[in-house]
């Protein structure tokens, strides 16, 4: 295990962009040397903004996990829930040019549980003494 140097500084320097499109701009303006980009906004990067991808090289990748969730408040009743889940597969099935610009092939109802490498994953970091996950 890998820990980090004495004070707990990997990086001489943190900035944010408050973007992944931003991140990698830094990455091109030299202002950063190494960034975290979701392989969603990548895979939409390479196909429609290439010139952010130019010249970078991928350098490692995290242990997969679920996608981001789609979550209702808890007021909406169940028949309005399968509703949604019927609309999001039709917009997915319907609409090739659309999914496919979204990197979508349909969507999955997982339970909570599968989430939980999540934690296992911010609980490894923890250990390898990274102070918070961001």
């Amino acid at each position: 295990m890998r820990r980090l140097p004495a004070g707990g500084r990997f990086f001489a320097s943190v900035i944010e962009t408050n973007g992944h499109l931003a991140s990698l701009q830094a990455l091109q303006d030299n202002r950063s040397d190494v960034t975290a980009i979701d392989c969603v906004s990548f895979a939409f990067v390479l196909d429609r903004l290439p010139h952010l991808a130019s010249g970078l090289v991928q350098i490692a990748t995290t242990q997969s996990a679920p996608g981001l969730p789609l979550i209702a408040s808890k007021q909406v009743p169940a028949q309005g829930i399968e509703a949604l889940v019927r609309a999001l597969a039709d917009a997915v099935a319907h609409d090739h040019p659309l999914a496919k610009r979204l990197k979508l092939d349909g969507f999955a109802r997982c339970p909570l549980a599968d989430y939980g490498n999540i934690l296992d994953i911010e609980t490894d970091a923890v250990k390898r003494s990274y102070p918070s996950l961001a």
